[in-house]
């Protein structure tokens, strides 16, 4: 497949997967048709079921691409790096820009299209607009946790979601554990480090960004993150700077 075609399909799940998200945030997964879904998306029912086999999939499932991409960043980890240490840094580094620039390319051309369109499609076109801009800002963030925040903040609204949302922690648990033990030449089915040290780390993240989605967030995501993994690797000895529950 060639670089462009590839970027165009990625473009394209990424726009089904946020526009599943928006309708869903505005309406509860219920009151959202796949039709919808394209339909803000920009492309036909056809072409959502290229990319996902129900809505519940595109609205919190794990892009099949994104895995791979994590699981090779953790190999190119610099070799001396411990394990805990390379999983962090990739489960918490900065994703490429490429989506921010693809949605605010898209809210352009649709506020073009606005002025060109006068009446009830006019007052549609806008509020897709309003719609898009409010993913845009979520979006923007560029950080793996902000959008693994954004599909537990979902499931735990909408427990219907839950089990497609496991599905996708299941998946890259697989992917880095693989990931783990080749870097430590081990095979996963015997040693059961890679999986241990995957499932501590995942743990950490989603554990951290339900603690923050509750808490009174006296700090950001990222720093809050950070201070988890301290812990972690300093063994859990007890809550960190005398914080107390």
């Amino acid at each position: 497949m060639s670089d462009l075609r590839s970027k165009k399909k990625l473009a394209t799940y990424h726009a089904l997967a946020t526009a599943a998200r928006t309708l869903t945030i505005e309406r509860g997964p219920d009151a959202v048709t796949v039709e919808e879904i394209a339909d803000l998306a920009g492309v036909s029912p056809r072409t959502f079921f290229n990319y996902f086999s129900c809505k519940e999939e595109a609205i919190v499932g794990s892009e099949p691409t994104m895995v791979t991409a994590l699981a090779e960043q953790v190999q190119q980890r610099p070799p001396d790096e411990d394990p805990l240490t390379a999983l962090e840094k990739v489960l918490t580094s900065e994703e490429n820009a490429d989506l921010a620039d693809h949605w605010r390319q898209r809210v352009e051309a649709l506020e073009i299209e606005s002025t060109l369109e006068g009446g009830a499609s006019e007052q549609a076109l806008r509020e897709r607009i309003e719609a898009l801009k409010t993913v845009l800002e979520l979006e923007d963030s560029s950080d793996l946790a902000q959008r693994w925040k954004q599909r537990m903040e979902l499931a735990r609204r909408f427990p219907q979601l839950l089990p497609r949302h496991l599905a996708a922690v299941a998946q890259l648990e697989r992917a880095l554990a693989s990931a783990v033990a080749t870097r430590l030449g081990v095979d996963p089915n015997v040693d059961p480090y890679p999986r241990l040290v995957v499932a501590a780390a995942v743990a950490t993240m989603r554990s951290t960004i339900g603690w923050w989605l509750q808490s009174n967030r006296r700090t950001t995501l990222g720093e809050a993150m950070h201070r988890a993994f301290e812990m972690l690797r300093a063994g859990l000895g007890g809550p960190s700077n005398g914080e107390r529950a």
